[in-house]
């Protein structure tokens, strides 16, 4: 996990890896962490084919931007309570040179709803991403030509629906989730240092140079989710990772 590392410098956009692909976004959630960080903040979540990513709409809140690779989070649970809106929990530990130390609870919750689907899609690509972790081989460090972090748009492949992609489909739909504003996604020219939901091979943009062009309509759903998981259903045990402890 990495701590104001995952925001465009002077918007409020997400930066995204060369090559990953976003699935979910979420305009209106409010993220809670635990010591060290501690702190409430809301904002945007974003949900890819490699990580969470959290942006906040406020720059003075000391969090800009805080990042959850799926490979480093456990204790994943989506609950239910009586009152108040749906929310997922779980434990998420650092990573190397990403501006804190050791691990943070932490709390997403959906004020306009679509816990459940963001939930399961994400308890499914930790679990892929643990999978692919064997076979994973950290690509070689990433240094910018003029040393200095270059961003640029993001091509219409890197976030398409993800209904009807062969690696993706299985990512539900909700009324709450919607396309991305326009202009607020950027990547680098680093691929993703961990693994992600489908091998380093295979679900990327390919090796094409795209052309951006207008961001593609998310399809509407037939009717609104009502399946639902029990309160405080635990996913995965407390010593792993989303892998194969998980139980959906």
């Amino acid at each position: 996990m990495s701590l104001n590392q995952a925001h465009h410098p002077g918007t409020d956009g997400v930066v995204l890896f060369y090559g990953e692909r976003l699935l979910i976004f979420y305009d209106g959630c409010d993220l809670k962490l635990g010591a060290p960080i501690k702190g409430s903040f809301s904002g945007r979540v974003y949900l890819t084919s490699h990580r969470v990513v959290f942006i906040a709409s406020r720059k003075s809140s000391g969090v800009q931007s805080f990042s959850m690779p799926f490979v480093n989070m456990k204790e994943v649970n989506i609950q239910q309570p009586v009152f108040g809106a749906n929310r997922i929990v779980g434990r998420i530990r650092a990573d190397p040179n990403g501006g804190w130390q050791g691990e943070a609870e932490f709390s997403i919750t959906f004020k306009k709803g679509g816990a459940i689907e963001f939930g399961r899609a994400l308890i499914e690509l930790g679990k892929r991403a643990c999978d692919t972790r064997r076979a994973f081989q950290p690509p070689p460090a990433y240094t910018p030509m003029d040393g200095a972090a270059q961003y640029y748009n993001c091509p219409p492949p890197a976030y398409a629906p993800p209904q009807g992609d062969p690696y993706y489909g299985f990512v539900p739909q909700h009324e709450a989730f919607s396309a991305p504003p326009a202009a607020s996604l950027f990547y680098v020219g680093a691929p993703p240092p961990y693994p992600g939901a489908v091998s380093q091979n295979d679900g990327g943009w390919g090796p094409t140079t795209f052309i951006p062009q207008p961001t593609p309509p998310y399809p509407t759903p037939p009717y609104p989710s009502s399946g639902a998981t029990s309160a405080g259903a635990n996913y995965n045990s407390s010593d792993q990772p989303m892998s194969s402890a998980h139980a959906g």
